[in-house]
C-alpha cells in the first residue's frame, strides 16, 4: 500500500463542524459591517466552498453578495457543471449542480470599488500577487473587515505573514500595509488526517 501523509499527525475535528463554524464567523462579520476575503485555489476548492456558502446563504436566508474574481474559477466551473455526473452522489443528486444563485463572478476592479458588506473569494490563495493581493491591501487596515486563511502557505509568502498574525507586513518595493482587519485560519483541506490515514491501512 501507498498512501499520503501530509496531514498524518494531526487529528482535525469533524468537516461538518468546522463548515459550521466557517460559516458563522463569516456571517458575523457581515452583519457587522464589514467585508470578507477569502484567498483561495480557484480550480476545486473555489467551487467546494461556494456549495458550502450557497446552502448556508439559504439556510440562514442571507441576502450578502457572494463574489468570485473571474479568471480561471469562472472557466472551471463551466467544466464542473459539463462533468457533473463524474462528481460525488451529493453532487450528482443536487437539482442543479455548480449552480449557485447568490455568486457571481466579476473584476477584480469592480470588489475594489466596494462600499458594502461582501465575501469574496480571490486567488492566488498565499496572497503572492494578483487579485487577492489588491484587495487585501485595501481591506487589511480596516477592523470590521475578516481574512480567511483556508489552507497552508509556504513560508515567506504573505499568506503566512498573515497567517502568523504579523501586524505590519512588507509588501515589496517599500511598501508596507497594517494589518488591522480580523484574520483567522479555518484548515479547510482535502487531506486526511491520522485517523483517516490508519482506517485506510487497516481495510488494506
Amino acid at each position: 500500500m501507498i498512501t499520503e501523509t501530509t496531514c498524518c499527525t494531526t487529528i482535525r475535528s469533524s468537516k461538518r463542524a468546522k463548515e459550521h463554524e466557517l460559516c458563522c464567523k463569516v456571517q458575523e462579520t457581515l452583519e457587522k459591517g464589514g467585508k470578507v476575503l477569502v484567498p483561495i485555489l480557484m480550480m476545486g476548492r473555489s467551487q467546494e466552498l461556494c456549495m458550502i456558502f450557497e446552502q448556508h446563504w439559504v439556510r440562514a436566508q442571507l441576502n450578502f453578495p457572494i463574489f468570485v474574481v473571474k479568471g480561471m474559477a469562472e472557466k472551471a466551473n463551466a467544466f464542473f457543471k459539463l462533468f457533473s455526473s463524474w462528481a460525488s452522489k451529493k453532487v450528482r443528486t443536487a437539482e442543479r449542480p455548480f449552480h449557485f444563485p447568490h455568486v457571481r463572478f466579476c473584476e477584480v476592479a469592480d470588489i475594489l470599488g466596494l462600499d458594502s458588506p461582501a465575501l469574496v473569494f480571490a486567488g492566488p490563495a498565499m496572497l503572492n500577487g494578483g487579485p487577492s493581493l489588491a484587495i487585501f491591501r485595501q481591506w487589511a487596515p480596516d477592523p470590521k473587515n475578516l481574512v480567511i486563511i483556508p489552507g497552508y502557505c509556504l513560508p515567506n509568502t504573505i499568506g503566512n505573514m498573515v497567517q502568523s498574525n504579523q501586524k505590519k507586513i512588507d509588501l515589496g518595493d517599500g511598501e508596507f500595509v497594517n494589518v488591522r482587519c480580523q484574520v483567522e485560519y479555518m484548515s479547510h483541506s482535502d487531506h486526511t488526517d491520522s485517523r483517516g490515514i490508519l482506517e485506510l491501512i487497516s481495510q488494506a
